[in-house]
């Protein structure tokens, strides 16, 4: 059985990386290294590995990164965070917030980074709110055959194909992402508003019009109440006279849409996780026509 080879294979080159338990073997890689060596040894034989984010077939051996789990780098300058994929989320922000920065999600799960950027990125910054905003600047990732992927951090406007996209939400179709660098942000208080509409068009409407004037929430949510109309529901981060300034602009328009003020109304959540994508498993079949990677 191709599984068993695999497995006995991986026994044999990395001693000590392989766990069997319950019918299950998990390949715990120390390095990059090690992660595109046991997918080349995979495709030679043609077994399947499972990536993080992915499903677990029931033939498949199981890639745990909680090995690569460090903090690579990190530029005070630019708050750039180079973290390897096994490393937690919320190792990753409390890491962050000791230096006065935060990655600005909702919550911050204990899942792996690597796996929770696969997944779509629940609970994230709104990247509707700016069209140059970015949380992962750049990447590095293995592919189905072992060949490697090193995506340099560069300003999402001077970006050509987006390939970082691909990866975040593509349940480990396209490889295994390996580390990442992760842009953070001053941690600021958060002043949070909310406004009743009458209806969901005019709660999306006064939310472009206050983007369009310079208002960029750090999470907002568009609530339908039924028959009771919507609730637009906003966090807005910045120094405190940067944000007495956005809460008089969003005041603003909402009043000049039909909004109105609604006390202690629920926080809005963070972004939804980026859905899965046909497009994605295309390319993945292209890159990846034995599913090595599943």
């Amino acid at each position: 059985m191709a599984r068993d080879r695999l497995i006995e294979a991986l026994a044999q080159e990395f001693p000590g990386a392989l766990q069997e338990a319950g019918g299950r073997a998990l390949f715990l890689p120390h390095s990059e290294d090690e992660l595109s060596e046991a997918l080349r040894i995979a495709t030679r034989i043609g077994a399947p590995l499972s990536a993080p984010g992915g499903g677990h077939r029931d033939e498949s051996v199981i890639i745990d990164l909680r090995r690569m789990a460090d903090l690579l780098a990190f530029d005070a300058t630019s708050h750039l965070a180079h973290i390897e994929a096994g490393c937690p989320v919320a190792e990753v922000e409390a890491t962050l917030l000791g230096r006065g920065l935060t990655l600005g999600l909702a919550s911050a799960p204990e899942e792996p980074i690597g796996t929770w950027l696969a997944n779509g990125a629940a609970g994230a910054r709104d990247r509707s709110s700016d069209p140059v905003d970015q949380l992962v600047a750049g990447l590095s990732a293995v592919l189905a055959d072992g060949r490697r992927l090193h995506i340099r951090p560069a300003p999402r406007r001077a970006a050509g194909p987006d390939l970082i996209a691909a990866f975040i939400g593509g349940r480990g179709r396209l490889g295994v992402i390996t580390s990442v660098h992760l842009v953070a942000r001053p941690a600021t208080d958060i002043t949070p508003v909310a406004f009743h509409f009458d209806d969901q068009n005019d709660a999306a409407a006064a939310l472009a019009w206050m983007r369009g004037r310079g208002v960029r929430p750090v999470r907002s949510e568009i609530r339908v109440e039924n028959d009771r109309g919507a609730i637009l529901a906003l966090q807005l981060d910045g120094p405190e006279r940067l944000r007495a300034v956005k809460l008089a602009v969003a005041r603003q328009v909402a009043d000049e849409r039909g909004g109105v003020l609604v006390e202690n109304a629920p926080a809005p959540r963070g972004a939804a996780p980026i859905p899965h994508s046909e497009s994605i498993d295309a390319l993945g079949a292209a890159l990846d026509p034995s599913r090595i990677l599943g």
